[in-house]
């Protein structure tokens, strides 16, 4: 299956990340890296197709990262996209967020989605036409649902 598109998705146990591995999965014919800190979110998503490839990762762990791409280097020579989903959230109003939250979100949501990329542009390259896809929260939108 050289045609076979190779796609790194984070933040892939739950939400949004899950059922983006399994649209590139179902409709698209990927084979999807499957990256998140839940090892049983991701279990269940191995479970559902053989194209998904599961591996426990905090992103914000150098060395897991740079686990996490071995692994991926193992099974392809290349990634046709990155899709950035991972994130941490603290749901707290900015007065009560401490200063090890606010490090960790940080840590997170920008800093390991920054070194994602970096780490990952030889794969991408060797892809050619490759994408980045970052997914931000509406979590700081005043007003989201979710925090009302």
């Amino acid at each position: 299956m050289e045609n076979t598109k190779h796609i790194l998705v984070t933040g892939a146990s739950q939400g949004i990340g899950r059922q983006i591995c399994l649209a590139l999965v179902d409709d698209h014919s990927c084979k999807v890296f499957a990256l998140s800190r839940n090892q049983d979110g991701l279990q269940t998503l191995a479970v559902i197709s053989p194209n998904i490839i599961p591996i426990k990762c905090d992103l914000s762990v150098h060395q897991e990262r740079q686990n996490a791409l071995k692994e991926i280097s193992a099974i392809s020579p290349k990634l046709d996209a990155l899709i950035n989903n991972a994130g941490y959230l603290v749901k707290a109003t900015l007065p009560n967020i401490d200063a090890v939250d606010m490090r960790r979100m940080f840590e997170v949501n920008y800093f390991a989605a920054t070194f994602l990329i970096q780490e990952c542009i030889p794969l991408l390259k060797e892809a050619g036409l490759a994408h980045i896809v970052n997914i931000g929260s509406m979590g700081g939108f005043q007003g989201s649902q979710k925090f009302s």
